[in-house]
This record gives C-alpha cells, sequence and structure tokens, in this order.
C-alpha cells in the first residue's frame, strides 16, 4: 500500500445513541447504509444517527423501489458544523429516515433589501448578497 493510503479522507461522526453494533447500520468500501421502516429496531436504541464526510456532495435513499438523490455543492476549505459534514448525515427512527444536508458556516452582512419568506437562493447569493 502507498503512502497516500495511510491519510485520513474525512470524519465519520458518531453521536450518544449510535450503536455501530446495530444491523440497521452497515459500513462499507464506499457506502454506508441506514435502515429504516423497523417496528421494533433490534438495536439498543430506537434511534440510530451517523455521518460521513462525502466530499462528492451527495447522499440517496431507497424505499419501495424508488430512489431519492440530494446533491450539494462542497466547498473546499469551508468550515461546516457537525465536524465537517456538507451531506451524508442520516438519522432513522421506526417513523421515518432523514437524510440531512448543512451549508458551510457563514458570516453574513446585515442587506437593505429584504426577501420574502421562503425565497430561496445560491451560496454565491447568500453569501454576497446578490439576487
Amino acid at each position: 500500500m502507498d503512502q497516500d493510503h495511510f491519510q485520513s479522507v474525512g470524519p465519520m461522526t458518531l453521536w450518544s445513541f449510535t450503536d455501530l453494533a446495530d444491523p440497521r447500520l452497515e459500513i462499507w468500501h464506499r457506502i454506508h447504509t441506514v435502515e429504516a421502516n423497523r417496528a421494533n429496531p433490534p438495536g439498543r436504541f430506537r434511534e440510530q444517527m451517523t455521518g460521513i464526510y462525502n466530499p462528492a456532495g451527495w447522499g440517496a435513499y431507497f424505499c419501495n423501489g424508488t430512489l431519492f438523490a440530494k446533491r450539494a455543492v462542497v466547498i473546499a476549505g469551508a468550515s461546516y458544523p457537525d465536524f465537517g459534514l456538507p451531506i451524508s448525515k442520516c438519522f432513522t427512527n421506526p417513523e421515518f429516515l432523514e437524510l440531512e444536508t448543512l451549508g458551510p458556516k457563514l458570516v453574513t452582512a446585515i442587506r437593505r433589501r429584504n426577501y420574502a419568506l421562503g425565497k430561496l437562493g445560491t451560496l454565491q447569493e447568500c453569501a454576497f448578497g446578490r439576487g
């Protein structure tokens, strides 16, 4: 193995209720899976949550023959919450599964222009006030 493979490539986050022995959680070479929709979860907790750093900026879940994919722009060198996770944070309990996307931590200036509640813009618009 070459020396590059001995370098860390990103964090995997755990919460106080994350149980790596829970069979709903599987960690593979390039992917990790979290199973949902179990009425009686087999792990120590009803809830399960984990996250990985994914520089490709995507996450997905598969349910009843449908794949839901989520993408986000990952800004290299930006500071993200939860130990640097821009996407691929997953929470599940018997009721639902959540695939969470986080944006970078930004300090924004107060602008004179007000936006209507619910108007979404690009990261550049939010960071630099364009739009």
